[in-house]
């Protein structure tokens, strides 16, 4: 679930809301105006305090892993892997919290891959890697996390805190995908104008046709020349 996403239902609501001051007597519009803005700014004061929440929480939570696997080795201190072994206490910890699965999942997904924007940028890594990122988390928000982490620790050459989070942002940006998932060129829909009826192999199909977008960064209509030739 992506952090910046908006929920449906209140965007239908100010829809609603809209369409309403068309229908009502000219004395009723200003006041629909009015409550329209209302709950446009408790929305966005909302939506804005939540985003706040999940970051804290995930900055809070980052290194929740490290006691399950610091170790010494050869006289330096390392955490291998501690970003998968937070999410257990992490879950743990925020359950005590809240029931809000979707806030959880937020956080985990910030405290999984907060390492991620250093590895990609050490190793000067492909789009590839980026748009495959952007499926598990709000890259913007893994951005901000990142660089939290980063600039709170002593560490030598602190300027690769800011180029490695600018690197990744850059990228992202490039596609677009740097606070939305990439979405899949192909879908469906697209199957079902092909002449395909709808079956379970639909799903082998579509992973198919996104591996290609992602791995080859393929447009649509060589995506589906692809299909075409294959099944």
């Amino acid at each position: 679930m992506n952090g910046s996403e908006a929920p449906k239902g209140l965007e239908n609501f100010f829809l609603h809301l809209q369409e309403s001051w068309r229908t009502q007597p000219r004395q009723n519009q200003s006041l629909l105006k009015i409550l329209s803005l209302v709950f446009f700014l408790v929305y966005l004061f909302s939506f804005l305090l939540f985003k706040k929440l999940y970051l804290f929480y995930g900055i809070l939570c980052h290194d929740f892993g490290k006691p399950f696997c610091t170790k010494e080795i050869n006289g330096k201190i390392t955490s291998h892997k501690h970003e998968n072994l937070g999410i257990e206490p992490t879950i743990s910890f925020l359950s005590k919290l809240t029931n809000e699965k979707k806030f959880i999942e937020i956080v985990c997904s910030l405290v999984k891959n907060h390492l991620a924007p250093f590895q990609l940028y050490k190793i000067e890594s492909s789009l590839k890697a980026v748009k495959r990122l952007s499926l598990k988390v709000n890259i913007e928000d893994l951005c901000l996390v990142c660089l939290s982490d980063c600039l709170g620790r002593t560490i030598k050459d602190k300027e690769k805190c800011p180029n490695a989070i600018s690197w990744l942002l850059n990228k992202a940006k490039e596609l677009d995908i740097h606070n939305v998932p990439i979405k899949p060129l192909v879908q469906g829909r697209d199957l079902i104008k092909l002449g395909f009826n709808p079956s379970d192999k639909f799903k082998e199909i579509l992973e198919f046709a996104f591996d290609l977008q992602l791995d080859f960064h393929l447009e649509k209509e060589l995506i589906i020349k692809k299909i075409i030739e294959r099944y």
